[in-house]
């Protein structure tokens, strides 16, 4: 269904100019965030050659989640950038959009999945010293 509505907008003649204001709006907060992503990204980076150094493996979890910020930045960057001005481009705006939830929501099923993982190891470890 979603997919038929961003198809019948073809040019911001479809979108009210009070969505074209709030988009307008909208572009300077996520440009905001973006901005905050690259700075926690940079310093996570940062954090992550420091912890390569000490502990290998946890170094490059955290380049690993540092690179995530910075591409989730990048992606929020573009729509920002899109969806600024008089004339928004709603074609890369919504492919923007689309990439940065698909993305998020793949990282967070990862991030889940290596949560549960090493619940299990870390909860076997402790149950096997017990006895």
């Amino acid at each position: 269904m979603n997919e038929d509505v961003l198809d019948n907008i073809t040019n911001t003649n479809d979108i009210s100019s009070q969505a074209l204001q709030h988009l307008g709006k909208a572009s300077g907060w996520v440009k905001a965030v973006a901005i905050l992503g690259f700075i926690g990204g940079g310093f996570m980076a940062l954090g992550g050659i420091g912890m390569f150094i000490a502990i290998p493996l946890m170094g490059f979890l955290y380049l690993m989640i540092a690179g995530a910020y910075i591409y989730l930045s990048i992606l929020l960057l573009n729509q920002a950038n899109s969806i600024q001005g008089a004339n928004p481009n709603m074609e890369k705006f919504a492919l923007s959009y689309y990439t940065f939830w698909k993305t998020a929501v793949i990282i967070m099923i990862v991030m889940f999945g290596l949560s549960l993982i090493a619940g299990i190891a870390i909860g076997a470890a402790g149950f096997s010293r017990a006895f």
